[in-house]
């Protein structure tokens, strides 16, 4: 579920967590908040291994500052209709993109290493939906398409982040430095 599902597990394990505790000092029956209360909690640790292997995973496939983490389509078109467009397209994978940026890089070396990334994304995994959420600047082939699939209803590149909110603690350094922007674009 990306991101933006392991922040959902964590508000859900803390609103959970806070009425167990909560129930259970008033004497309530809370057997049915403290399974919820579990379940959240594994899938929120759950991302981390998860996060781990696709950067294996991608480090093998010829990736360098780019990590693909594998989403369920319905999530991501969830989140693109909760930003206010629709998915029309039937996708076979979606992917949530997280760019890494190593210190000591330039900026014009680390935009064309994440061009190659992403044309390398573009052609292993046609006819799916690549969802980003960065303050990183897009490379200028990607801001192209997006600008032309934006006409059909295949893409988008937004001010802002995506509906749910983020969780504290848990979201680095994405959203201290320029803006944050969220996008998507569908692959041919």
């Amino acid at each position: 579920m990306g991101t933006r599902g392991r922040d959902l597990a964590l508000w859900l394990f803390f609103i959970a967590a806070t009425a167990y505790v909560t129930g259970w000092f008033c004497g309530r029956p809370v057997l049915i908040i403290f399974y919820l209360t579990l379940t959240a909690g594994l899938i929120s640790l759950g991302y981390y291994p998860y996060e781990l292997h696709a950067r294996i995973k991608n480090r093998k496939d010829g990736f360098k500052h780019v990590v693909l983490l594998e989403m369920w389509p319905w999530w991501a078109k969830w989140l693109i209709r909760n930003s206010g467009c629709k998915v029309c397209k039937n996708v076979s994978k979606s992917f949530e993109v997280h760019i890494l940026t190593p210190k000591g890089i330039e900026m014009p070396e680390f935009i064309r290493y994440l061009d190659r990334d992403l044309k390398l994304a573009e052609k292993k995994y046609p006819n799916a939906i690549f969802l980003w959420e960065t303050t990183a600047p897009l490379p200028s082939y990607f801001r192209t398409q997006v600008r032309k699939k934006s006409k059909t209803g295949e893409g988008f590149w937004l001010a802002g982040g995506w509906p749910l909110p983020r969780f504290p603690l848990v979201n680095g350094k994405s959203n201290k430095n320029g803006k944050l922007r969220r996008g998507f674009i569908i692959t041919d």
